[in-house]
């Protein structure tokens, strides 16, 4: 085997090995309610709360105004630094500004062991044990069952000036979508915050649902409440403390479906909370 087939190997691995646990990506305003004529909104991949540490790429990312007009946001409207991109919101008309971006195709392989399914690997590129939910392809049984899951990701946010409007948060989104029976820039601690998520047009059902808070200290202790969607796909929380918040929803299509190629979706809010 020639060493840069090796390399490839190896890089392969230790990038679906990464994936376990990699970096989120997220975007957000530096403020969600302003007076200001212009906004700045920041995208990039996380493993704290709203610190980015690597750039955004590969989104195609759209803005709808408070008139509820839809329009692309080109890659070179984006800044490029090494640790997070940047863009210019053009928010001269009072109301709710949203931004959506959404990146598709990221595909990983897994096999059935046992009961379980696991993550297939080229390779272990690092001296670790693998963790229990990867496998080595070498190490793949015979006739093991495969399939492949598509990861969609989706990231969003809301920015307002100087008031609320309903038509960008109205908006209907193709495929994987949330639908907010309470208005993103309205969040208030301890009152019923209310949302539906939908794919399709239909209602999600027990969606995974993580609520990570910006940290305030050293601590990489940022999961605030762990919850689910209900039957009709519906989910409503309240929140103690004035923050700014992630929400990450993930959803994927079951293994017991009898079909080989699977969708994931995973979809980040960026918001606020206030008293």
């Amino acid at each position: 085997m020639s060493i840069l087939k090796k390399v490839l190997i190896l890089s392969s691995g230790l990038f679906l090995l990464q994936q376990a646990n990699a970096h989120a990506p997220y975007v957000a305003p530096l403020n969600f309610q302003t007076y200001n004529l212009n906004t700045s909104i920041i995208a990039g991949f996380y493993d704290n709360p709203f610190a980015s540490e690597v750039a955004l790429k590969n989104f195609k990312f759209i803005k709808i105004t408070p008139d509820g007009t839809k329009s692309d946001i080109a890659d070179q409207e984006w800044a490029q630094t090494q640790t997070l991109s940047q863009y210019s919101l053009d928010n001269k008309v009072d109301g709710t500004y949203r931004i959506r971006g959404v990146r598709e195709g990221k595909e990983t392989r897994y096999a059935k062991i046992g009961q379980q399914w696991k993550l297939i690997v080229a390779s272990n590129p690092t001296q670790d044990p693998l963790p229990d939910h990867v496998i080595l392809e070498e190490d793949l049984p015979k006739k093991a069952t495969i399939k492949t899951v598509k990861t969609t990701d989706i990231v969003e946010t809301f920015v307002s000036r100087k008031s609320l409007s309903e038509p960008a948060v109205k908006a209907q989104q193709a495929g994987f979508n949330v639908e907010f029976g309470t208005h993103p820039n309205q969040f208030k601690t301890k009152q019923n915050i209310q949302l539906k998520v939908t794919n399709q047009g239909q209602a999600v059902a027990n969606a995974k649902v993580e609520i990570l808070a910006q940290t305030t200290n050293f601590s990489h202790e940022s999961t605030v409440q762990s919850l689910k969607t209900d039957q009709n796909g519906i989910l409503t929380f309240q929140i103690d403390k004035a923050n700014q918040y992630l929400m990450i929803i993930e959803d994927q299509e079951s293994f017991d479906l009898k079909k080989n190629e699977l969708n994931r979706y995973r979809y980040t809010l960026s918001f606020n909370v206030g008293e």
